[in-house]
């Protein structure tokens, strides 16, 4: 009788080496950021938030909307937001284009902060049914900024939201007029500064607008709601929101977007310098 010992253990160690082969090559061949819920996404318009509490360890709170158009391959899109913090509020814009490919996106974004325009490309991917921005530190080239890939990324989850109706396109028809006339007549009344008591200004319902400061008139004009930025010059913000429109006696134009208000207090980007101004109501 043939001597068999070790050839079972040596056989199971032969299946075991097959199949951490196999499983590798699964690995490897796995599309960027796929899971077991994750879509491809076919053409359409799609939309994310997050919203990023300040702590101990990073003292800011941001506030960020995208907004994505896929064609095939290519995408266009727009990202703004806000960032608050001990020593520092502002708001921030800008568009989005890129290719979509593989479930990976290679994004270039040209933004506009604190009234300084740059451009810096950003990678996602798609888990599931949400974005995932694949922060690296960022280096300089001819082009721009760019990720630094030789550092491992860092991933921020942006949520899958409605884009309706806000964030979708532009609202037609009475559901745009219904926003302009509801945001009018929110934004009648005086209104203080939080950041400056000494900082008032006022709207009235015939669309005469007053800015005081420490008691003694500073600027007035005119003021609406509109709903377009184009042939301003900021064109290359997205025109699918409300906009606040100043003009002062001197025919000075000033604008403002993320219009937010209510009976107490008053949120606008000032969009030649994307600082956030708050107020709350006086009367």
């Amino acid at each position: 009788m043939k001597e068999t010992f070790g050839k079972k253990p040596l056989a199971l160690l032969v299946v075991v080496i097959i199949v951490a082969v196999v499983l590798l090559l699964i690995a490897r061949t796995q599309k960027p950021g796929t899971n077991s819920d994750t879509v491809a996404l076919a053409d359409g318009t799609y939309c994310f938030a997050r919203e990023q509490a300040a702590t101990a360890e990073a003292p800011y709170s941001v506030s960020e909307k995208v907004q994505l158009t896929i064609t095939g391959e290519s995408v266009q899109g727009s990202k703004e937001g806000t960032q608050s913090g001990p020593d520092m509020t502002n708001g921030f814009t800008g568009q989005l284009t890129g290719t979509y490919k593989d479930n990976a996106m290679k994004l270039s974004y040209a933004y506009t902060v604190e009234g300084s325009q740059n451009t810096e490309v950003e990678d996602y991917i798609i888990e599931g049914k949400d974005l995932v921005k694949l922060q690296r530190p960022l280096k300089e080239e001819a082009t721009g900024l760019v990720p630094d890939t030789s550092v491992e990324p860092k991933k921020i989850t942006y949520t899958a939201v409605d884009c309706a109706p806000a964030t979708a396109g532009k609202p037609q028809g009475k559901l745009m007029a219904s926003a302009v006339t509801d945001t009018q007549a929110a934004l009648v009344g005086t209104w203080k500064s939080t950041s400056d008591k000494k900082s008032l200004i006022s709207y009235a319902a015939d669309g005469t607008f007053q800015s005081v400061y420490d008691n003694e008139v500073v600027d007035k004009g005119n003021w609406e709601i509109i709903t377009t930025l184009a042939g301003t010059p900021y064109d290359e913000v997205r025109s699918d929101a409300l906009y606040l429109k100043e003009v002062s006696l001197t025919n000075k134009e000033e604008y403002y977007h993320q219009i937010s208000v209510d009976d107490k207090e008053l949120t606008l980007v000032y969009l030649e310098r994307g600082n956030t101004n708050t107020y709350t109501k006086v009367k």
